[in-house]
């Protein structure tokens, strides 16, 4: 069995909040779907909130996050089981 069966099955979304120098952004996100393959959505939080001006590797649900980054985190998380083609993520298909 290949090491990867287990994700055979799972729904993946990465938000993520690439770094510009240290305190800028996410120092350990990017993207993942050039890595472990199509079946990752990935989102890049500059394209939905422009660039970060402090470090948020803590701060993706923050109260004080944008509308429009805190509805990319609602539709990844998807709670009402919707499909990919009922939601609009943001997300990065290329």
């Amino acid at each position: 069995m290949h090491h990867a069966a287990v994700f055979a099955a799972v729904r993946w979304t990465n938000i993520s909040d690439r770094s510009r120098l240290i305190f800028q952004g996410d120092l350990i996100s990017g993207p993942l779907r050039p890595v472990f393959g199509p079946g990752i959505i990935d989102i890049d939080l500059k394209a939905v909130r422009g660039r970060a001006h402090h470090f948020t590797h803590t701060e993706y649900w923050a109260s004080r996050a944008t509308a429009s980054q805190l509805q990319v985190l609602r539709q990844a998380v998807n709670l009402l089981d919707r499909p990919p083609e009922e939601r609009q993520t943001g997300a990065d298909t290329a």
